[in-house]
This record gives C-alpha cells, sequence and structure tokens, in this order.
C-alpha cells in the first residue's frame, strides 16, 4: 500500500499498481524505494484525490503508454467522441470539479485522465461563439468599449487593418482536442462559383505562414513553411470536419490550402489547374524556394501575367472642355478628358498620361450616377490602339501605384514574355532546376545546346519567329502641367446631368 497526503492533510492507502498509473508518483517511488514515509501532493486537495483515485482503481490493469511513446500518432487521442460510456458518466460533474480535475490530471502526469477532461471540455465549446463560451463558463468581459474595438481586429489586409472572424476552431496538430497556438497565415479570399449549379463560395486560399503554433517560421525556406501549413493548420483543421460535419455550418468561409507547382509544369498549370479554378486567374506567382518570408516588397517573386493583362491603378482626374457660350465655364455638357496622374508618395500627384473612353462608355458612366473624378482606377494597355483603356475602379485602394512601379509595370508590358514563350522555355526551366538537385537528365532527352558543357547552355530559346513586338505605352506628358482646376472635386455644381462630382 501507498500511502498519499493531500494539500488539506487528508491521507489515502491505495495500492501501488492503481497509484502508479501516476508517472510522477511513480518516479518519486522509484526515487525513495522501500519506505512507509507518505507521498505528499500539495497541488490536489482531498475532494479531487477521491476522484482520481476512482479513475484509477477503474483503469487498472490497463497498458500505460510507454515513457518514449509518440503521443502524436495515437489516434484515440486525437478524436473529441472516442470517451468510454464509463469515462462520459465518471467526468460528468460540476465545472469546478471538471478543471480541477485536469489540473491535477496534469500535475500527477496521468495521460489518459488528462485526455477525458480535455475532450470533454473540447466538445463543450465546439461551434460555440466567444460569446456563448463565455456565457457557458460564466467569464466576465470586463474589456472596456475601447479595448473590445481594439481586440476585435484580428484579420488584416493590404491596409493592415483587422477584423475579428468568430465560428472557427484551428485542432493542435499534436493534441486535437486543444486549439492551435497563435498562427500568422497569409492567404487570398475568393469567391468560387460552382460550374454546375452557379452557386457562389466564399472560401480562403491558404498559401504561406509566417508563425505557426508560436514559432515563428519567416527564416525558413518556402518548403518548409508551407508543409508546416498544410501539417500543422490544415489538415488537423481538415480532418476536424471529416469527423465532426457539423463544425463547418458556423463557419464564415471554407478554407483551402493553394496547390503549388514546379515552374517547370507550367503547361500542366495552364492545361489543367486553371481551367479547373472555381474562381478568375490573372496570371502566376513564382516564388523562390530557398528564400525566407519577406514583408512587403519581395524582389524574389516573380508575378507573370500576359502583357496584354498587365494593369496600372492611376487617379481619375476629368477635365471638361470651355463652355462655347462663356469661355471661363466649363461645358458641362461636353465629354470630358480623362486624366492618369501617378502617386508620388504622400499625397503628391501628376499628370502621366489619359485614359481613352468611347461614347457609349462616356454614357454608361454618367448613368451609374456615380462619382468618377479623384477616384483610383485600374487600365491596361491597348496596343491595337496604343491607349489606356479603363478595366474598373479600384476603392479599395487609398492610391494608385507609386511612379516606381508604374514605369516597372510599363518595362514588363514593353519587354513582355507571352504564354507561347513560357511554355518554350519549360523545357530548359526543368533542366536547370534538375541541374541544381544534382539529378542529370538522360543524354536523349537533352536539347542540342545543352550537350556542349563549353555552350551558353542556359540561354532561353528565342522568341517565336510569329511573335511581333510589343507596343510600349507613351510615357511623356500630352499637355504639360496642369495647376489646380477649379472644375475639379472640390468646386463646381455638386451634381452635373445626373453625374456626382
Amino acid at each position: 500500500m501507498v500511502l498519499l497526503v493531500t494539500s488539506d492533510n487528508e491521507q489515502f492507502n491505495a495500492d501501488k499498481d492503481v497509484v502508479e498509473r501516476s508517472v510522477l508518483i511513480k518516479n518519486m517511488l522509484e526515487d525513495v524505494g522501500e519506505s512507509d514515509q507518505p507521498i505528499p501532493l500539495p497541488n490536489v486537495s482531498s475532494s479531487v484525490m477521491k476522484k482520481v483515485l476512482e479513475y484509477c482503481e477503474h483503469h487498472r490493469g490497463e497498458p500505460l503508454p510507454a515513457a518514449d511513446a509518440d503521443q502524436t500518432q495515437d489516434e484515440t487521442r486525437k478524436r473529441t467522441t472516442d470517451i468510454s460510456e464509463w469515462d462520459q458518466k465518471f467526468i460528468t460533474v460540476d465545472q469546478e470539479m471538471l478543471f480541477e480535475i485536469i489540473l491535477a490530471a496534469n500535475y500527477l502526469d496521468i495521460k489518459s485522465l488528462l485526455d477525458v477532461g480535455c475532450k470533454t471540455v473540447a466538445n463543450m465549446i465546439k461551434g460555440k461563439t466567444p460569446e456563448e463560451i463565455r456565457k457557458l463558463f460564466n467569464i466576465v468581459n470586463d474589456f472596456t468599449p475601447e479595448e473590445e474595438a481594439q481586440i476585435k481586429k484580428e484579420n488584416i489586409d493590404r491596409h493592415n487593418e483587422y477584423r475579428e472572424i468568430t465560428g472557427f476552431f484551428f485542432p493542435h496538430h499534436e493534441h486535437p482536442q486543444m486549439p492551435l497556438r497563435s498562427s500568422l497565415i497569409d492567404g487570398e479570399l475568393v469567391i468560387d462559383v460552382d460550374p454546375r449549379t452557379r452557386q457562389e463560395k466564399l472560401r480562403f486560399l491558404a498559401f504561406d505562414c509566417l508563425v505557426i503554433d508560436d514559432q515563428n517560421v519567416m527564416a525558413r525556406p518556402l518548403d518548409k513553411r508551407y508543409g508546416r501549413l498544410k501539417e500543422w493548420f490544415y489538415k488537423p483543421h481538415s480532418k476536424m470536419l471529416m469527423d465532426h460535419p457539423q463544425m463547418a455550418e458556423g463557419q464564415p468561409f471554407s478554407i483551402k490550402v493553394k496547390a503549388i507547382s514546379f515552374s517547370y509544369h507550367v503547361e500542366n498549370v495552364f492545361n489543367v489547374d486553371i481551367p479547373a479554378l472555381q474562381h478568375g486567374n490573372d496570371g502566376l506567382i513564382y516564388t523562390c524556394v530557398n528564400t525566407p518570408y519577406t514583408p512587403g516588397t519581395d524582389k524574389n517573386i516573380l508575378k507573370w501575367k500576359p502583357p496584354s493583362e498587365n494593369s496600372i491603378d492611376f487617379k481619375l482626374v476629368l477635365r471638361f472642355p470651355p463652355s462655347r457660350y462663356d469661355e471661363d465655364e466649363p461645358d458641362w455638357h461636353a465629354k470630358p478628358v480623362f486624366l492618369l496622374h501617378v502617386w508620388n508618395g504622400g499625397n503628391r500627384y501628376e499628370l502621366y498620361d489619359d485614359m481613352y473612353v468611347d461614347d457609349e462608355e462616356w454614357e454608361e458612366l454618367k448613368k451609374s450616377g456615380d462619382q468618377v473624378d479623384d477616384r483610383i482606377v485600374e487600365v491596361h494597355w491597348d496596343s491595337n490602339m496604343s491607349r489606356w483603356r479603363m478595366m474598373r475602379f479600384r476603392d479599395d485602394k487609398p492610391h494608385g501605384n507609386h511612379r516606381s512601379v508604374v514605369e516597372n509595370i510599363i518595362s514588363s508590358i514593353a519587354d513582355g514574355v507571352e504564354k507561347e514563350a513560357l511554355l518554350e522555355r519549360s523545357n530548359a526551366i526543368r533542366v536547370a532546376w534538375k541541374a541544381r538537385l544534382g539529378q542529370p537528365q538522360q543524354q536523349q532527352s537533352l536539347p542540342q545546346a545543352l550537350q556542349h558543357p563549353q555552350q551558353h547552355q542556359m540561354r532561353p530559346p528565342p522568341l517565336p519567329a510569329s511573335m511581333g513586338l510589343i507596343s510600349a505605352p507613351r510615357a511623356d506628358f500630352r499637355y504639360g502641367p496642369l495647376a489646380s482646376s477649379r472644375w475639379s472635386k472640390v468646386a463646381g455644381p455638386s451634381v452635373v446631368l445626373g453625374m456626382k462630382r
């Protein structure tokens, strides 16, 4: 028999094989050897000790987990539904006793009892909002309105603004009954449209992580970060939804990990992956595998778009011609000039070029009743017309693209790479990739230029003869510097012909 003394000085006699279900007590007995001295347990009260001994007595004789066993591979520990009928009745206690049992099981190192307690709590909070959880556990919300407003900022957008999202539970990858700890995931929110039913579904596509389970992984290469994203973030969440489909009901959107492909698989991406997408696609992202995650502008990331689809964001400024009746007044009935102003940082803008709008498009803009002047507009270069053409307004952006970005995009338009050129170079990219990995290709599969080491074997093949040169957008000022116009947004009538200013 073993004598145990609790925090309130009550003594318990129990069989050795019963109390040795506690790793802590077992180690203490090994240290003291054969002795009649009592084992002090200063962190366990007598009322809780009775419950703990009841549990150990019932599970007497069951095999104990090996000390060096990998608990993460024990599937029974990962399922919150896997609680025996006896254990369910045993753990049906008031909340105070439940949490005291969990603390005691953790202190005494009784893994099976700790699992039962944690699974019970996990089942209690499943599918509940933070408000419902506070009510369930009688947690007082002692935040001031200002503090609560600050806390309710969880998701970050491009403007570094945060928003709180409720309805999610992300299980821990090793202890699924517990939540994943602090994580920062990079991704994009898209609207997928089912091609058969045409129903829309909001979906978050994750493609990188900065912090995962309290671990900063920004310095790690892409493949390691992507592996953590899938194994620690996505797979436990996906398995939880398979085991408990009802958990998806309260989620504001679904979650997937964006598939990535080798750079030389571009043909498969064009022919298989992109057509299978249920949302729009505006190009490809080439991400360096061996570099860390870099906030802001990452020069190791290449974004490819067909030159015809490259776009730039400018500020749109309207200028109406003078009235033929009074040259000091604008002719509000005429079609204005659509000027594109480039952002120079701060609040500084300057004229860059103009945008072509045909008569039909102008009539549609007027019918919309929306303000047109002084808005950020996304435009693309029409090589057939050699003019900028409107795509859409970008009210989600406070400024247009910076001048340096504009000049880079114009260079990429003028010296763009079409889809056909990417496909032609995919084999050279594959050979270079394999060469870096030290896996040379079979001799017969190599291009002729690559069979002679003395030649410049990494030189890409020339552009197809059928591909003509793309005309570069004009970047010169057509109108010269303009003074602030008294016909801008801050002056003149507020509504003209139904068009708001």
